[in-house]
C-alpha cells in the first residue's frame, strides 16, 4: 500500500493516531471504566495531553515511555506479546458478543503466522538460486524453507529483506534463535536492491531500513549468556563483544 498509494497510506496513518488518542492511549493506564486520573501514576508514559474519547490536546502529537519502559518490554516481548494478544482478544469477543476463542478473531486482530511464503520461496530460488543462505548447501526444491532471519518469536514481521532460503538441517537447528555476528555479516551485505523489484512483482513488503531496525532492537536487548546460533550445532554464546560485533554491522 506505501509504494502503491502513498497518499492513503499518509492518510490512514492520520486516521489512526487520531483514534488512538482517542482510545487506548488515555485509559491505557487508568483501570476501570472511568477516566479518574485519581490513584494512578502514568508509569508507561505521561498521559496528561490525552482526553478519553477526545483525544491529544493541541500541540501534542506524539508519546514518550517513561526511562526504563522500552527496555523492560523489548526484554520481555516474548513473555508479554502472547498474554496481552489473549487479554485483548477476549475483551473484544465479549464486548461484541463472539466466540472468544475463535481464531479466526485472534488472527483479524493481530495477523495470521499462517501467511503462505510460498511467493517468496519461488522469487528467491529465481534470484538467489538454489543455495542455502546459511550454510550454502544445494537446496532441494521440494524441501526448501522460508526463515526468518529476526525470528518470528521476536516480531512478527514477514518483509523480504528478513526472509532467506534455508534447507531441513539449518532451519530445524537455528529454529528460534537469533544468528551470530559471523552470520550476521552476510545478511548484511546482501544486495538489498536486487530485492526491490522482486518485492514489487510479488506484492510483498520490502522495507530494508525497518527490518535493520528491527535486527538492532532484537541485537541490543538479547540478555548476555543467552547463545545465538552459528551453524547446526554450533552456538556461540551472546556476550558483550559479540553484541558489539553484531550492532557495528547492523550500524553499517
Amino acid at each position: 500500500m506505501i509504494t502503491r498509494n502513498p497518499h492513503d497510506y499518509v492518510r490512514l496513518q492520520r486516521t489512526v493516531a487520531r483514534a488512538l488518542a482517542k482510545q487506548p492511549i488515555p485509559r491505557l493506564q487508568r483501570p476501570g471504566t472511568t477516566d479518574s486520573r485519581a490513584g494512578y501514576e502514568p508509569w508507561l508514559f505521561d498521559d496528561s495531553g490525552f482526553i478519553a474519547e477526545q483525544g491529544a490536546l493541541p500541540g501534542i502529537d506524539f508519546i514518550e515511555l517513561n526511562r526504563g519502559v522500552a527496555h523492560a518490554l523489548a526484554i520481555n516481548a516474548q513473555i508479554l506479546r502472547p498474554a496481552l494478544e489473549s487479554v485483548w482478544s477476549a475483551e473484544v469477543a465479549r464486548y461484541n458478543n463472539v466466540n472468544s476463542e475463535a481464531q479466526q478473531l485472534r488472527d483479524f486482530l493481530f495477523g495470521t503466522q499462517r501467511t503462505s511464503l510460498d511467493p517468496v520461496r519461488e522469487a528467491l530460488l529465481d534470484v538467489e538460486g538454489a543455495r542455502c543462505f546459511y550454510c550454502d548447501g544445494i537446496l532441494n526444491r521440494a524441501t526448501t524453507h522460508v526463515d526468518h532471519v529476526i525470528p518470528w518469536s521476536h516480531l512478527p514481521l514477514n518483509d523480504l529483506a528478513n526472509l532467506v532460503l534455508s534447507d531441513d538441517r539449518c532451519n530445524g537447528d537455528k529454529s528460534a534463535r537469533l544468528i551470530s555476528s559471523e552470520r550476521l555479516a552476510k545478511w548484511c551485505s546482501r544486495d538489498q536492491a536486487t530485492l526491490a523489484p522482486v518485492a514489487a512483482t510479488i506484492d510483498w513488503a520490502h522495507d530494508p531500513a525497518r527490518t535493520f531496525r528491527v535486527a538492532d532492537s532484537a541485537y541490543r536487548w538479547h540478555p548476555h549468556g543467552i547463545p545465538v546460533w552459528r551453524g547446526p550445532r554450533d552456538l556461540v554464546t551472546y556476550d558483550a563483544r559479540e553484541q558489539e560485533r553484531a550492532l557495528a554491522l547492523l550500524g553499517r
